[in-house]
C-alpha cells in the first residue's frame, strides 16, 4: 500500500462500506417489493395486459438486481483489496491509480489506459 495515501485509503473503505450497506438494503428491499407484487398479483384476476406489464416490470427488477449484485462484487473486492494493502493499484499494471479516479469511481480495479484496453477487447 502507497502509505501517503492511507488516509484516503481509510475515507475511501468509509464510502465502499457505506455503498455495500446501501446496496444490500436496496436489494432486500427490492426482493421485499416483488414477494409483495406477486402476493397481490396472486388474488387478483389479471388479464393479458395486466400480465405483460407485470412480466416486463420482472425482467426490469431483474436487470435492475443484476447491475446491483455486479457493483456488490466490485465494492467487496475494492473492500479486499484495501485489506491485503493493494487497493490504489491496477491490477493490470501495477502502476497506481490516480486519485482523482479512484474518488470517481472508489471501486474501480484499473487504471484509465488498462480499463480502456478491457474495453476494446471485450467480446460482442
Amino acid at each position: 500500500m502507497n502509505t501517503s495515501n492511507s488516509g484516503s485509503w481509510t475515507r475511501f473503505q468509509s464510502l465502499l462500506e457505506a455503498r455495500r450497506d446501501a446496496l444490500r438494503a436496496e436489494m432486500r428491499a427490492q426482493e421485499q417489493r416483488v414477494l409483495q407484487s406477486h402476493s397481490d398479483a396472486a388474488h387478483e384476476v389479471v388479464d393479458q395486459k395486466d400480465g405483460a406489464t407485470t412480466q416486463q416490470q420482472d425482467e426490469i427488477s431483474s436487470a435492475q438486481e443484476q447491475l446491483e449484485l455486479h457493483e456488490l462484487g466490485a465494492v467487496e473486492a475494492a473492500l479486499l483489496r484495501i485489506a491485503k494493502g493493494t487497493y490504489g493499484f491496477c491490477a493490470d499494471c501495477g502502476e497506481a491509480i490516480p486519485l482523482a479516479r479512484l474518488e470517481l469511481a472508489p471501486a474501480t480495479l484499473c487504471c484509465a489506459p488498462c480499463q480502456a484496453a478491457r474495453e476494446r477487447h471485450r467480446p460482442g
